[in-house]
């Protein structure tokens, strides 16, 4: 539950599968996001997911609510 780079792997698999995130799964994120942080912005991992979503057409709804939830700005 406190892997931030598990929050990361939700947006990107939404995105890749065009899926929509529940609201009890958003409001999960948001608490969560404390644990958000250097670790996951320097992630290898972490920053090949975010370009992927950047690359996809479904990436934009998912950065819009990666935005939403303050993940984004982390």
């Amino acid at each position: 539950a406190r892997d931030p780079l598990r929050m990361l792997q939700l947006f990107h698999v939404a995105a890749k599968h065009g899926y929509d995130i529940h609201p009890r799964a958003l409001q999960w994120l948001k608490r969560e996001l404390p644990h958000a942080g250097a670790d996951l912005r320097e992630n290898p991992r972490a920053c090949t997911m975010f370009l992927d979503m950047l690359m996809n057409p479904h990436g934009g709804a998912c950065l819009k609510r990666m935005n939403d939830i303050g993940l984004l700005g982390r």
